[in-house]
């Protein structure tokens, strides 16, 4: 009896935590749909900062000179 008490009680420990953790992150998610649609500027520059492209790999796809 006393095992089936406490395997009830971490059973609710459980469910608590995994219910805390689903809201945070769908207001996680909330909160960054917000900002992209608040400043789609600011998703598009953590991209780039995320993807390491920088001003130099943009030259680089672009030949100045011509080749020969």
């Amino acid at each position: 009896m006393a095992y089936h008490v406490s395997q009830s009680h971490m059973n609710r420990q459980r469910m608590k935590a995994v219910s805390l953790w689903s809201l945070q992150r769908t207001a996680s998610a909330v909160m960054s749909a917000l900002r992209t649609v608040t400043d789609p500027m600011s998703s598009h520059l953590k991209e780039v900062y995320v993807n390491g492209q920088t001003q130099v790999g943009l030259y680089e796809a672009i030949p100045l000179i011509p080749e020969m």
